[in-house]
């Protein structure tokens, strides 16, 4: 049986606002810990209508304060917006009030233009520059700073467990020189890209935060009791992305929002999206709750792991719930 976790990217539906996205992300994750997950992290976007949170870091402090057993965390946390006391003391914090339950995911991803233009005046995007930063994080956490260097505060609680998260043999080649954790967006990829992970135990140089390599693979799902419906959900990814390959004069989707239940119920798929769907088989993997368990099987395999960090674009807070325990009742199933 895998151990499943979650990753929640708060997708923003046309039929709701911004901080309802939010407010269903705590609700999400309380259900998910009744379910069995075992971590729950929230991501972070700049300048994205489509997506809610901007400060995953504070929905975090929400989402542990409703739940006892779940480990929470950022995923991630864009070092390069910010700086490593900042995001040092604000996951010791975190730390303080759910001891022993708390995740820092690392990552360097971009928001928009204007949103990097207005977020990156003190820092700089090259890779040295991040690995500068990640550096110095991994010390505050460590508070191992000299005599009159910053400090984190609160000390006295176990840090939080960074991880850095990535997708390219760079995310890789970080995440080993500094021994830490690994988290692959194969959601990113069309199909399983194993050498990379590779290339991150083959490199991996153990630190204060592992010993060992340790690998999770975030992968997108749009499960339902049918192939056919969880076709019809995963419309939300492949219509607005059809839309963008496309051009503004194409069907694609036309608002900067996703696509709610009712937009996909009077959806009629086009032959191009279904093209750009067939052509990424493994960015979203898609099927009923036996076929999806499969392939998320044969993935694990693949890659060596033994934990994967589901996410969706599933229209409809019930609706996706309800996903997440069909792939967890189909885990928990003898193969």
């Amino acid at each position: 049986m895998l151990t499943l976790s979650a990753l929640d990217q708060l997708p923003v539906f046309r039929d709701l606002d911004a901080p309802t996205a939010v407010r269903e992300s705590v609700t999400l994750a309380v259900a998910l810990e009744g379910l069995g997950y075992h971590r729950f992290w929230v991501a972070e976007h700049h300048g994205d209508p489509s997506r809610a949170c901007a400060a995953p870091d504070v929905l975090a402090a929400s989402i542990a304060a409703r739940t006892t057993t779940l480990r929470v965390g950022t995923g991630c946390t864009l070092l390069p917006y910010t700086s490593p006391l900042r995001t040092a003391e604000a996951h010791r914090l975190l730390a303080a009030l759910a001891p022993g339950r708390i995740d820092l995911g690392i990552g360097r991803g971009q928001g928009t233009a204007a949103a990097t233009a207005a977020l990156l005046p003190a820092y700089g995007t090259t890779t040295e520059a991040y690995e500068s930063q990640v550096a110095e994080l991994l010390q505050l956490l460590g508070h191992a700073a000299g005599s009159g260097a910053p400090m984190a505060v609160p000390l006295g609680a176990s840090p939080p467990e960074p991880w850095l998260m990535g997708s390219s043999s760079g995310g890789a080649r970080t995440a080993a020189s500094f021994g830490l954790p690994f988290a692959f967006a194969q959601f990113a990829h069309p199909s399983p890209r194993p050498d990379i992970v590779e290339e991150y135990r083959s490199a991996f140089r153990p630190g204060p935060f592992g010993s060992d390599p340790q690998v999770v693979i975030a992968v997108r799902i749009s499960c339902a009791p049918t192939r056919v419906e969880a076709e019809e959900l995963a419309a939300a990814v492949w219509w607005p992305i059809q839309g963008r390959e496309s051009g503004p004069t194409s069907e694609g989707w036309p608002h900067d929002t996703y696509p709610s239940r009712t937009d996909l119920a009077g959806h009629r798929r086009s032959p191009e999206e279904r093209a750009c769907a067939e052509s990424m088989p493994w960015a979203t993997v898609t099927g009923d709750p036996g076929g999806v368990m499969a392939r998320l099987t044969e993935l694990a395999d693949v890659y060596g792991a033994d934990e994967l960090v589901l996410t969706t674009t599933c229209p409809g807070l019930a609706e996706r719930i309800r996903m997440y325990e069909l792939v967890a009742g189909a885990n928990r199933r003898p193969a």
